[in-house]
């Protein structure tokens, strides 16, 4: 809130006064929502909430709660009989009283898994599904959330769970525990070339957006989920990362435009395979590699994409490398990797992006 009033009073200083006191304000209502949540849910009774899909992490996160997804971050995302089962088994021995689903989606999963082991459902909303016709009568952020509490507590305020129970909770869905393509678990089989068409568009670097503070939500978040850091180490670490000083790159047809200070550099590269690397964890991941075919384009010669596919697809944003030496000496760099996202994002959207994944 505080900086998007800074943005609005830089574009439209005569009305600076009225942007700040309405910023105010909403700050207020916002610190007040914070509170609620933070003394109904600091002494909760059971902590651990089912869900049809994980769409509330970062609020489970925040305020001490354990979000357990049927499914996993989409609500079209179908759960395996395995966890079904799992999960039914969890409900009847703690004695869950209730199973939330979002009001403007389907509400199946939530339904079949209620039915099967005889418990209530309850609506949570994630705000993304309210209607017009719901902000029409006054809904908004602060009476979804409130409406959200009230069911949490319907939960939380239920009694505690046996202690001979707690060993057979099933693993969260807020936590990236698959073995997924996006984590890096795949076969070589489903490796497949790729060309610069899938990284076409205009791109943004996400560096000025950790400079100016706009993703420390980001960190902070890491650092409750995993607590394996505190917020500063992430974003020290992903400064590292992230470093650059070209914030804009475009890509069209098989030209790359790398844009720093005003100034762009554009060349033509051919597209001359990929590389499977071994991380430390024992997850992988794909470069793909490209080499400029023009004579002069010096330290833009060799370029390496990352974005987590291994197949052609249309990405969100993507790691880009890029050095005059040759791609064997950019395979080695494994702590800074500039990353980039469509520039018609703002860096706020950019954040709850990244919180999403």
């Amino acid at each position: 809130m505080t900086s998007i009033a800074k943005q609005l009073k830089s574009l439209y200083p005569d009305k600076a006064d009225i942007f700040q006191a309405n910023a105010d304000a909403y700050i207020k209502e916002l610190t007040a929502l914070d509170q609620a949540y933070t003394e109904a849910l600091s002494d909760a009774s059971r902590t651990d909430f089912v869900t049809a899909h994980t769409a509330f992490k970062y609020l489970a996160v925040d305020y001490g709660l354990n979000q357990i997804g049927i499914a996993g971050l989409t609500p079209h995302a179908e759960p395996s009989a395995d966890r079904l089962a799992q999960l039914a088994d969890y409900v009847e021995e703690n004695n869950i009283s209730y199973i939330y689903y979002e009001e403007a989606s389907s509400d199946k999963l939530a339904k079949t898994l209620a039915e099967e082991v005889g418990v209530k459902t309850a609506v949570l909303n994630p705000l993304e599904n309210l209607t017009q016709e719901a902000i029409r009568k006054g809904a908004n952020y602060i009476s979804v959330m409130e409406d959200n509490l009230a069911a949490l507590q319907l939960t939380t305020n239920s009694p505690a769970p046996k202690e001979a129970t707690s060993q057979s909770k099933p693993a969260s869905q807020s936590e990236p525990v698959e073995k997924t393509v996006y984590n890096g678990y795949f076969n070589d089989a489903d490796v497949k070339d790729r060309s610069l068409a899938d990284y076409a568009g205009e791109w943004q670097s996400i560096y000025p957006y950790l400079e100016d503070g706009t993703l420390d939500q980001v960190f902070d978040y890491k650092a409750k989920l995993k607590g394996d850091m505190t917020s500063k180490e992430y974003k020290d670490y992903y400064t590292t990362g992230y470093q650059t000083d070209i914030t804009h790159i475009n890509i069209d047809k098989n030209r790359i435009e790398f844009i720093s200070d005003g100034q762009s550099k554009k060349y033509a590269y051919k597209y001359v395979g990929y590389k499977i690397l071994t991380y430390a964890k024992g997850n992988r991941g794909v470069r793909y590699l490209f080499e400029s075919t023009d004579p002069d384009a010096d330290v833009y010669k060799y370029v390496q994409f990352s974005d987590h596919n291994i197949a052609p697809v249309k990405n969100g944003h993507y790691h880009i490398y890029w050095g005059g030496e040759s791609h064997e000496a950019l395979l080695e760099e494994f702590d800074h990797w500039p990353t980039y996202y469509p520039a018609n994002m703002t860096g706020i959207t950019i954040a709850q992006e990244m919180m999403a994944h």
